[in-house]
């Protein structure tokens, strides 16, 4: 996962088990720089819907509850936790203005069932856990995906799930490591 100028290595079961199913069941799939998993909207929804799909359910059964269990049981000092939808600025027969608001609540209606079907299925503490971190947000085309400087329709069509750190709290378990490896070491880079 990366947060500013800091690189920390998120390598934990949920995602070796999105990719190794991913790789199997959605080619289409991917795992970007920052840890997030990106799904395209084909993969997930019929065209204009945000009704969970059976073959939708059955991957968030397999990917949910290690997703959560493995964020909650590293003790990484996540900062927000989300499911994001995200949507193409088009929509037949609506203007551009329109289309936004339309796709605004079709974006945020995925989010949200993507959400609350993890949730769902997700039980015990690592439900409570999840239920005071997650969030479910949509952007409707306000991030689109760009290929050579135009939007790419088909690939701003999209649910992510993304993990962001806590820039503070990694930087003051860094600090509280250093001086339990080197209390001297420590007070010297303070006081510098």
């Amino acid at each position: 996962v990366y947060v500013g100028s800091l690189t920390v290595p998120l390598h934990n079961a949920w995602a070796d088990a999105a990719i190794a199913y991913q790789k199997e069941k959605y080619p289409n799939m991917e795992m970007v720089g920052d840890g997030s998993l990106v799904f395209p909207d084909a993969v997930l929804f019929a065209a204009g819907e945000a009704r969970i799909t059976p073959e939708l359910r059955g991957f968030l059964e397999r990917i949910c509850l290690p997703w959560f269990r493995t964020l909650e049981r590293t003790g990484v000092a996540i900062s927000d936790l989300r499911i994001e939808g995200h949507a193409s600025s088009e929509w037949t027969g609506l203007t551009p203005e329109q289309a936004y608001l339309a796709n605004l609540a079709l974006s945020q209606d995925r989010a949200h069932a993507v959400l609350s079907t993890c949730l769902e299925l997700v039980p015990g503490p690592e439900g409570d856990w999840a239920r005071r971190r997650a969030t479910a947000i949509g952007y409707s085309s306000s991030h689109p995906v760009l290929s050579g400087g135009r939007e790419d329709q088909d690939k701003s069509r999209r649910v992510v799930f993304r993990v962001d750190l806590s820039l503070r709290e990694v930087i003051e378990g860094i600090a509280d490591e250093v001086q339990r490896l080197d209390p001297l070491a420590a007070k010297r880079q303070v006081f510098e």
